[in-house]
Order: structure tokens, then sequence, then C-alpha cells
């Protein structure tokens, strides 16, 4: 690591970089960048799914699209 931060030259660098990428992801490791400790997620209600479901429904077969008017 110590030789990644006092490189001379860009070549230098560049083959110390790919060196250490190549040790990361030999051992599957990761370095995160930033934690957030929720999720974002968007929601946009468009969809609709029946009153009475199928007996073997998995709630991914019977849904359609809302239009501006209700439902089709």
């Amino acid at each position: 690591m110590q030789q990644l931060i006092t490189t001379e030259s860009r070549e230098q660098l560049v083959n110390t970089t790919k060196a250490l990428d190549r040790v990361l992801l030999n051992e599957f490791m990761v370095i995160p960048q930033w934690y957030l400790p929720a999720y974002r997620i968007a929601y946009w209600n468009k969809f609709e799914h029946p009153s009475i479901a199928p007996i073997y429904e998995l709630g991914l077969s019977t849904w359609w699209s809302k239009t501006a008017e209700g439902s089709l």
C-alpha cells in the first residue's frame, strides 16, 4: 500500500494499482466507499391486483397497470 502512495510515475502508479486490484479480487475483498444505514426505495403505485387471487398465485402473475381513468 505504501508503494502505491509513493509512486513517482504514472506507469508505476497504474502497474501498482493493477497489482493491488488483483490481490483484492483474489481474496474477494471489497473496499466500501460509503455507508448509508437505510435503503432508498422509489415507489410508484401504478399496479393493481385482483381482489381474489388464484389458489397457487405467487403475486407476480396477476397484476395490471392502472390508467388515468382507473383500472383496465
